[in-house]
């Protein structure tokens, strides 16, 4: 177990029942398959170092294998395992021929899963597991891109643009400054597997899937709701203030209404029962700057004190 409670995967002991081997007398077939089976082994155990996978794969072939190999150029500790490899590759009439076959089975392949859509999970993951392997087999020679592209063209056009929409989403475009590919190479396979594994229907833990993508919505969605909260807020607060204000306006308009009471009711007090002779109307209505007040004493006429309106 490894420190983290994981357990280290070992490479199986050479002379093991299910241990892969290699002899002198089998063909360039088989050597292509023994080395691409030692290359997973080597991936999974994590063994990275050059020089440590040339010395491991030794161990699985017969002696004459082993002092041949031993004898190639590359490998010397200076040259690197795929310089090796295509050493190996060379000495072996066929061997290259297993890797171009896998070309014409991709094409078979693709014939077969031809228009999938997002609802066929079962055939979705079984092109999956093809494609997965014949990457393996085909390594160096087919090109990331054009699995990709082949991977892709297995799909109806509208499960495709899906496809690249959310891989889009998820990982950026290619010209991106953490990207940094080529247009014709956006992706890993491995990458676009996620995606298609994401949305196809019927696959492993799709309806856990479906309610996780239902509970979170789209980061567009949720600063929409955001915002929305946001204005509201901003709504709240300048409703509030309004009425803070037509309350304010309020008192106010009521102080100057009392105001005007009091000096109506003072200039009535001031006036006693005064009233015009023309009209009648309450002196306190009439402009002051039509009284006339007559005089008083005994010259005065029987209307003496009160005021009269020009």
């Amino acid at each position: 177990m490894g420190d983290a409670g994981i357990e280290v995967w070992r490479l199986p002991w050479p002379t093991s029942e299910n241990a892969p081997r290699f002899m002198h007398t089998q063909s360039g077939s088989e050597v292509y398959r023994f080395v691409k089976t030692m290359d997973i082994m080597f991936r999974r155990a994590g063994i990275t170092d050059n020089q440590e996978k040339k010395e491991r794969i030794v161990d699985y072939v017969d002696a004459q294998t082993e002092d041949e190999w031993r004898a190639f150029v590359h490998w010397d500790a200076k040259s690197d395992w795929t310089a090796f490899v295509k050493e190996v590759y060379d000495s072996y009439p066929g061997a290259d021929e297993e890797a171009y076959g896998s070309v014409s089975r991709l094409y078979g392949i693709c014939q077969e899963h031809a228009g999938l859509g997002q609802s066929d999970g079962k055939k979705i993951h079984s092109l999956m597991r093809k494609v997965e392997g014949e990457k393996l087999v085909a390594a160096g020679v087919l090109r990331n891109g054009y699995l990709v592209a082949k991977f892709l063209e297995c799909f109806t056009p509208a499960f495709e643009g899906r496809i690249r929409m959310f891989a889009s989403k998820k990982y950026g475009d290619y010209n991106d400054e953490t990207r940094k590919r080529h247009k014709d190479d956006p992706y890993d396979l491995e990458e676009i597997f996620d995606i298609v594994t994401m949305l196809a229907e019927d696959g492993p833990g799709y309806s856990e899937r479906r309610q996780e993508m239902n509970r979170s919505p789209p980061r567009g969605v949720a600063s929409a709701k955001e915002e929305g909260s946001v204005m509201e807020e901003q709504f709240a607060s300048l409703h509030d203030a309004g009425i803070a204000l037509g309350k304010e306006m309020q008192s106010v308009l009521q102080m100057i209404c009392d105001e005007l009471k009091t000096i109506r009711q003072f200039m009535i007090i001031n006036s006693g029962n005064r009233t015009c002779r023309s009209c009648g109307a309450d002196p306190a209505l009439v402009s002051a700057s039509t009284w006339i007040v007559e005089p008083s004493g005994p010259e005065a006429s029987e209307d003496v004190g009160q005021t009269r309106f020009a």
